[in-house]
């Protein structure tokens, strides 16, 4: 029969060895030390040891007994290193240190085990290192400091014969890493014993074997760069296998500083950047980017990029001389997109980003943008001019639909470009200019145009954008009032009318002048022009209607001898075309009479008319190249043309025309400029209510920055402006303070 009671385990009620003194006691452990270093472990017991440290230790004994471990352990292993490391070199000296620090980390645990109430009870509070610590202490002590500068000998000499052979089969790398991570395991002081001791030597002797390694001076650049590369990479394998990650780091560091900080090296950086650069080599471009990562090389690396950049940039020439202003616009422009798009592809490829240091944003792009918005800003109005113009050439070149898409791109590239112009307002003005000369003579396509501002306004926001919107607007609502206008048929019969309604404030010129009022139209075209004032007043009866004669433009067909021809000219040279339907031959003086024109005006159209190479549709009695009053025309019956459609090119003003609208340009720039100027400095004062000269300046500057850069005259004028508007004033202690009067 099972009983149900449950057994019970009694422990006993003294785990001390009665009768024994210290010595006794001592000679059983050190008896057991004995067993353990002769690995004779299977004897021992382990109760009986755990007990013999338990009575030492409640007999306040521990004191004792740590001294007497702690000396026995150091007697051992000064007989374990005399007997076996004494007088041994080389390879042979790790392996056999090696060797003897796995038996000691086995014996050292071993007796941790054996001692681990005394660890407990007695290291814990009296703050000593415990058993096994202590061992490694002590075995420091009298195994590895008496030979340390053996050890280190040893290790570096075999280390650097590795290196000579250039291999990574390395039949030592176990051993290597042994005794490092032996190094690693020993305390010494603050830090461990390879990075006080060890270590250091490492970088020492780094540095010294690859300064003699080879004679680099007899390496061109390439091959320098090809070895470096080689260098570094068979290092940094090499130390992979017995190092730690960061002390890797710190070899690469050393050999950096003694193969890339060389006066050779820092010349020969140019000269392959530029090659990389210039031939496209990406290879080549990731190998110098990445062999630092240091700030002073990455710095060294962005400078080289820049300068490359520059240098392609600044030998770009320009024929300021040249009559053909647009070809040479349009040639420079496409040059700096092709730069651009170049480097822009090329640097893509490297991850720039990383030399960014202290906030600065050093990506491909925005090196790029640096550099050639420097170059571009250096000519601010030259540049201006000259983007706008080959922006009009592909508008101009783009009439047929199909061709639209095919241009979009080299636009975009434009655009691009453009954002790196300080001085928008100055491209405002030169881009207005020429977008209404494209939309009033029909020469560009409407869509294209929506796309052109569409993408301006996608980087430079609705505000800058707003003057070619209206525009847009105007020329869409005069193409619904010329399809819905309906004239009589008896006037001016197979004609074609297209209106153009423009808004002042919108386009960048006059739109009527005093020669539009006086001057005198055919019967015809005032009739023309009188059924349309009727039609125009009935749509918009609070709206007045000036004619702009000077922008318009007209084709006339017209039958001569060897064909028909359909003539394009603008209104006032058709005006005098359009006299001789009823005269055969008319003066100089005649035609001023029957048209009221300006004698300046009229010589410029009779001179186009008459005298230009290819559109002489008038003939010219007598056939000098001046005209006077008395000077007869008629109809050229013989004028021929290669193509149907021929288009009348007026000559510029006889007087120094492009100087006087040169600076009516930049007069009205200026105007435009201190208006936004006062505009800014108003919402700026008026919510801090008061503010000094040169802070008001600052912030000012900061809200214009996109639009033109701020200078001090302009700044004084509108602040004279505001002042004498009463808008500011100034402060009665100190002239420098503004203040705002609400």
């Amino acid at each position: 029969m099972i009983s149900s009671k449950k057994a019970k385990i009694r422990v006993p009620n003294r785990l001390s060895l009665p009768g024994q003194n210290f010595d006794s006691l001592w000679g059983i452990l050190k008896d057991a030390i004995d067993h353990i270093y002769a690995d004779q472990v299977g004897e021992l017991s382990f109760e009986l040891l755990y007990r013999t440290v338990y009575t030492l230790v409640l007999r306040r004994k521990a004191f004792e007994l740590y001294g007497h471990l702690e000396s026995y352990l150091g007697d051992k292993l000064d007989e374990l290193e005399q007997n076996n490391l004494k007088d041994v070199e080389g390879f042979e000296l790790l392996h056999k240190l090696f060797k003897i620090w796995e038996s000691q980390c086995r014996c050292f645990k071993l007796i941790s085990d054996v001692m681990i109430y005394m660890d407990k009870v007695y290291c814990k509070y009296e703050r000593k290192m415990e058993t096994y610590d202590m061992g490694l202490e002590s075995f420091k002590k009298h195994v590895i400091d008496p030979i340390m500068e053996n050890v280190s000998a040893a290790m570096l000499s075999d280390i650097n014969k590795v290196r000579l052979q250039g291999s990574l089969e390395v039949p030592h790398a176990d051993t290597w890493k042994g005794i490092v991570g032996m190094m690693e395991t020993l305390e010494d002081e603050k830090d461990n014993y390879f990075s006080a001791h060890f270590e250091p030597a490492l970088l020492q002797e780094t540095e010294s074997y690859y300064k003699n390694a080879m004679n680099y001076k007899e390496l061109s650049p390439v091959e320098y760069l090809e070895t470096m590369k080689k260098l570094k990479s068979y290092e940094f394998s090499l130390d992979q296998k017995f190092i730690n990650a960061d002390s890797t780091v710190k070899v690469t560091t050393v050999l950096e500083n003694v193969l890339i900080w060389t006066e050779q090296f820092m010349e020969a950086i140019p000269v392959l950047m530029r090659d990389a650069l210039t031939n496209n080599n990406v290879e080549l471009l990731r190998e110098i980017c990445s062999l630092s990562s240091e700030e002073k090389y990455c710095t060294k690396i962005l400078d080289c990029i820049k300068n490359c950049i520059w240098e392609d940039v600044t030998s770009l020439t320009v024929d300021k001389n040249s009559r053909k202003r647009a070809q040479v616009a349009t040639q420079w422009t496409t040059k700096v997109i092709e730069i651009y798009n170049y480097y822009q592809s090329l640097l893509s490829t490297v991850d720039l980003s990383i030399f960014t240091f202290e906030g600065q944003d050093n990506s491909s792009l925005n090196v790029i943008h640096e550099v050639i918005g420097n170059y571009l800003n250096q000519d601010a109005i030259q540049t201006c001019e000259f983007i706008t113009l080959h922006l009009d050439t592909y508008a101009k070149s783009t009439e047929d639909k199909r061709d639209i898409n095919n241009v979009k791109e080299s636009l975009e590239d434009c655009v691009k470009i453009f954002k790196l112009i300080s001085e928008k307002d100055v491209f405002e003005s030169f881009y207005k200019k020429l977008m209404s000369k494209r939309l009033l003579h029909q020469r560009s396509s409407i869509k294209l145009e929506k796309w052109l501002v569409k993408q301006i306004k996608g980087e430079m926001g609705t505000f800058f954008t707003s003057k070619l919107d209206g525009m847009l607007r105007d020329i869409n609502r005069s193409a619904m009032l010329s399809h819905s206008f309906k004239p009589e048929e008896n006037v001016l019969p197979n004609c074609v009318f297209t209106s153009q309604i423009l808004t002042m404030t919108s386009w960048p010129f006059q739109t009527a002048n005093v020669l539009d009022e006086n001057v005198i139209l055919p019967p015809q075209m005032r009739q023309y022009k009188e059924e349309f004032e009727i039609y125009y007043n009935k749509m918009y009866n609070d709206r007045t209607l000036r004619w702009a004669h000077h922008l318009g433009f007209m084709e006339i067909g017209f039958q001569f001898k060897n064909g028909y021809y359909e003539i394009g000219m603008p209104i006032y040279g058709a005006i005098v075309l359009l006299l001789f339907e009823e005269h055969e031959e008319l003066t100089t003086e005649q035609i001023l009479e029957l048209t009221n024109m300006s004698e300046q005006e009229l010589q410029r159209q009779l001179i186009s008319m008459s005298l230009a190479p290819k559109s002489r549709i008038l003939k010219k009695k007598p056939l000098s190249k001046t005209i006077s009053l008395q000077d007869t025309f008629s109809i050229n019956y013989g004028f021929t043309s290669p193509t149907q459609k021929v288009r009348l090119q007026t000559i510029a003003n006889i007087t120094t025309k492009s100087e006087a609208q040169s600076q009516a340009g930049h007069d009205s720039l200026e105007k435009e400029r201190v208006v936004e100027v006062n505009a800014a400095i108003v919402r700026i004062i008026k919510s801090c209510k008061k503010s000094a000269h040169d802070q008001l300046f600052q912030q000012v500057s900061d809200t214009l920055k996109n639009r033109f850069t701020l200078m001090q005259p302009t700044f004084k004028k509108s602040l004279a402006n505001l002042l004498n508007k009463e808008y500011l004033q100034r402060d009665s202690e100190d002239t420098n303070i503004y203040h705002y009067i609400s």
